[in-house]
């Protein structure tokens, strides 16, 4: 599905109610000052950011996908607020999760690199340094209590990530279990609260749910890899690099298989949605659900989500909020493009805090609130393995490889599934976004980039971990 058809297919979803309660919004002249007036309600909400690890854009029902992967979240879209083009500021968990935390580009952060020493022997990894300022310090600056909830090896305390969080529990594994913990917690919370919950599943290797099933095998046996079997991440590294292919059949079982662990993540949402409100917090409650980045599915050959890949299956992520009832935010739909970075100062600029100096997003409650144009602004994303600019109509990508610099370019209106690359037709474009990059990073690099922190050693069982996920091979 193209862009201009997933937005189609969202416009096509709300109902000729959610016209007319904008239009009645409008008339009874709800302003942005009355909106303001009511943030000094001494009840301040609970904020809650939901990150769905690994879940693409064109997955998610309210974003015109056909399997019913995502009721929760499809529901609470079409109520509330969706953003119909959101995109990740990397290809990869970490340096990703590190924008959302933080504001700042992958640039500005550092974050972004796992290494292995020249004798194979030791592998290293960068951590989110202390002097990083994370939502979760600001909110906790603000008064408010820290909980965090997290499956995944990249998002850990040892990587720097829990600064900030009053209770930090990692120990968890599979949506279920992530769900259990955070709704366990919820009862140790004081009002208001910060929890950030971070699914894991739907990331590879998937896993055999109850949702989805269809026939037809994964060569070699593949839905029955465990974590521990590098079966799996040997075939895909095959697969990405062209040494073996795909099947039809094949494909179309792991999607099955991605899907019903989309489900899963969503009904676990569901149930945290059902704790809050038994609980009363959800009505107080802003939610935010998006994702780090997302997924390939052999399209251009590619599989899983390979750090040097910029593809908008890659980078097109879901972004949905619920504001607090009192508000009375109902059927928005932002259209312009917003990004991870976004999220942190949108946060504060609602709690009457101005941004971090660094900082390079930007409040975006402006359209949700008032309706207003956002300011018109190029997406950045980065990784250890490629950079990417998306200034419309076109998108720029640049490899760096040890046979050259490769180089795409993509005319995103006219060529949504990026087909035709322009790179060597249209020079001209090429340099000048290329140059558009350096300028947007370097103007983002003389508000702040935060002293990078020393390597981490990993240890034998976070690299096993890492390895079975297919970030080493």
């Amino acid at each position: 599905m193209s862009a201009a058809q997933g937005e189609s297919a969202i416009m096509r979803g709300r109902t000729k109610a959610a016209a007319l309660a904008a239009a009645a919004l409008l008339a009874a002249g709800a302003t942005y000052g009355f909106l303001l007036a009511r943030r000094a309600d001494p009840r301040r909400p609970n904020v809650i950011v939901i990150l769905i690890d690994t879940l693409r854009r064109d997955h998610v029902g309210i974003y015109g996908y056909q399997r019913n992967t995502t009721p929760t979240i499809d529901v609470l879209a079409n109520d509330n607020v969706l953003f119909a083009n959101a995109y990740a500021n990397s290809n990869w968990t970490k340096p990703s999760v590190a924008s959302l935390f933080t504001g700042l580009y992958v640039s500005q952060h550092g974050v972004k690199y796992i290494m292995t020493d020249a004798a194979g022997e030791a592998t290293m990894t960068q951590r989110l340094p202390e002097g990083a300022t994370t939502l979760a310090e600001i909110m906790k600056g603000q008064r408010y209590f820290t909980l965090g909830v997290v499956e995944n090896v990249h998002v850990s305390a040892k990587l720097g990530f829990s600064q900030g969080f009053e209770i930090w529990d990692e120990g968890v594994y599979g949506a279920t279990r992530v769900t259990n913990a955070v709704i366990e917690h919820l009862a140790e919370v004081k009002e208001p609260f910060f929890a950030y919950v971070h699914y894991f599943d739907p990331h590879a290797p998937y896993y055999r749910t109850r949702f989805f099933e269809t026939e037809g095998a994964i060569t070699p046996g593949l839905q029955e890899a465990k974590s521990t079997d590098y079966r799996w991440t040997n075939y895909t590294f095959g697969v990405d690099r062209g040494i073996v292919g795909l099947t039809s059949v094949e494909r179309a079982r792991l999607e099955g298989l991605y899907d019903g662990e989309v489900r899963n993540a969503d009904l676990g949402i569901a149930r945290i949605f059902a704790t809050l409100k038994n609980r009363r917090m959800y009505d107080n409650s802003w939610i935010i659900i998006t994702a780090d980045h997302g997924e390939n599915f052999y399209e251009d050959g590619r599989l899983t989500h390979p750090h040097d890949c910029f593809s908008n299956p890659q980078m097109r992520i879901p972004l949905v909020m619920k504001m607090p009832e009192a508000l009375g935010i109902r059927n928005v739909v932002v259209t312009d493009n917003v990004q991870l970075v976004d999220v942190a100062p949108t946060v504060m600029s609602y709690l009457g805090a101005k941004p971090l100096a660094g900082m390079v997003g930007i409040d975006v409650l402006p359209a949700v609130i008032e309706r207003k144009a956002l300011p018109g602004r190029s997406v950045v994303a980065e990784s250890e393995s490629g950079v990417m600019l998306f200034s419309a109509p076109y998108k720029y990508v640049s490899v760096p490889t040890s046979a050259g610099i490769f180089r795409f370019l993509y005319n995103e209106a006219a060529d949504p599934l990026e087909r035709v690359n322009l790179s060597l037709d249209d020079a001209g474009t090429v340099t000048r976004l290329a140059s558009l990059y350096d300028d947007a990073i370097e103007r983002a690099k003389r508000k702040e980039t935060v002293r990078p922190a020393g390597a981490v050693e990993l240890s034998k069982e976070e690299i096993e971990a890492m390895r079975s996920l297919g970030y080493l091979h």
